[in-house]
C-alpha cells in the first residue's frame, strides 16, 4: 500500500498487516525502517525532558576546547592535542599533536574543522584530516569563533566581532564561500557560545550552547529569520566542547568531565513498531508484515512517519 494509518486511544493498540510481494525470479532481502520524515510531518512530541543528565565521563584532562562525535568515537580538542574516547571503553583510543591551539570543532564525516586561536586580526577556521594533517585555513568573518557545526557539505560557525559589535551565526561551503549571516545578539546573553547541528531535529536542527552562562538554545534556520524552539539551562561554565552524538547531547566544562544530556527527543519512535523488520523472500512469495500502533499517554493528535 501506499500508506496505512489507524485511529488508537490512548494506552490501547492496534495491529494492521501489509503484504510484500516478491514477483522476481530471486530470492530477495527486504529490510523495514523508520525514515527521516517529509519536512512539516508530525512525529510525535518532545517527550524526554531537555537537560537531564543522563551520564558523565571522567577524561582526566581539564581544558577542552571543542567536541566532535565521528560516528563512533567523541573526538576532543585540548590546547594542541585531538583525543578520540571510546565511550564504551571509557579510555582515550587515538591522539593526534597538533602545530596549533583551537577553539571549538565539528567532524564531517571525513575530517575536523576547528576554529582557530590566532592573533586577533582574523577569525579562521582550520579543515584537518584523521591524520593530524592541515588540508585548508579559512579566514571568516569576525575575530575569533569559538562554535563549529557541520551541516553535510556545509559548515556553520559563530564568531565574535568586537569592532562591530555583532554575534555573528555564519553558513558557509567547505571552499570559504558564505551562504548565510545573522546577527544573533538578540538571542543569546553570551559572547562566547558552542554549535551543533542534528540532521533529524526537524523543528529546528541548530543547538546553540552560551559558553559563560550554560544556556543551552535549539533554534531553526531554516527561514528568513531565527526561530526559537526551546532552551535549557544546565549551571555550567567554561562549556567550550558542545557537541550531539545523534541520540543525546555532550558538554565539557571547566573540570576533567564530560557530560552527557537528553536533548528532549525520543529518537525512535516508541508508538509504533514492525514484526518482522528484515529477511528473506523467495521467488513469487508473499510475507505479511505486521504494525502495531501502540501510542501509551501520546497527546491526542495525528502522527505520521514514513518507513
Amino acid at each position: 500500500p501506499f500508506g496505512i494509518a489507524a485511529a488508537v486511544e490512548r494506552n490501547d493498540e492496534i495491529v494492521r498487516e501489509i503484504s510484500v510481494f516478491n514477483s522476481g525470479e530471486d530470492v530477495e532481502h527486504f529490510n523495514m525502517s523508520f525514515v527521516d520524515p517529509q519536512e512539516n510531518q508530525l512525529v510525535g512530541p518532545r517527550r524526554d525532558e531537555l537537560g537531564d543528565e543522563i551520564a558523565q565521563f571522567e577524561t582526566g584532562i581539564e581544558g577542552w576546547m571543542g567536541l566532535a562525535w565521528d560516528g563512533e568515537l567523541m573526538w576532543g580538542v585540548t590546547e594542541n592535542v585531538l583525543r578520540a574516547y571510546d565511550i564504551n571503553e571509557e579510555q582515550f583510543v587515538e591522539i593526534i599533536n597538533l602545530d596549533q591551539q583551537y577553539i571549538g570543532m565539528s567532524y564531517d564525516g571525513d575530517s575536523f574543522w576547528l576554529g582557530q586561536l590566532g592573533d586577533g586580526d582574523q577569525a579562521s577556521i582550520s579543515n584537518i584530516d584523521r591524520e593530524g594533517f592541515l588540508l585548508d585555513n579559512l579566514g571568516v568573518e569576525g575575530f575569533i569563533v569559538t562554535g563549529v557545526a557541520c551541516e553535510g557539505d556545509d559548515i556553520w560557525y559563530y564568531s565574535l566581532d568586537f569592532e562591530g559589535g555583532q554575534m555573528l551565526l555564519n553558513k558557509m561551503t567547505q571552499e570559504g564561500e558564505e551562504i548565510v549571516e545573522y546577527d544573533i545578539g538578540n538571542i543569546i546573553q553570551d559572547m562566547f557560545v558552542g554549535l551543533a547541528w542534528v540532521p533529524n531535529h526537524l523543528d529546528g536542527n541548530l543547538w546553540i550552547m552560551g559558553i559563560s552562562d550554560g544556556r543551552i538554545l535549539q533554534v531553526d534556520v531554516n527561514e528568513d529569520e531565527i526561530i526559537e524552539v526551546q532552551e535549557v539551562n544546565v549551571g555550567q561554565q567554561e562549556t567550550f566542547g558542545f557537541e550531539h552524538d545523534g541520540e543525546n547531547l555532550w558538554y565539557s566544562s571547566n573540570d576533567d568531565v564530560w557530560r552527557v544530556i537528553d536533548d528532549g527527543y525520543n529518537e525512535e519512535p516508541d508508538w509504533i513498531s514492525i514484526e518482522p523488520r528484515e529477511g528473506e523472500l523467495e521467488a513469487n512469495a508473499e510475507v505479511l508484515i505486521e504494525i502495531t500502533f501502540s501510542p501509551g499517554d501520546l497527546e491526542n493528535g495525528i502522527y505520521e512517519l514514513t518507513c
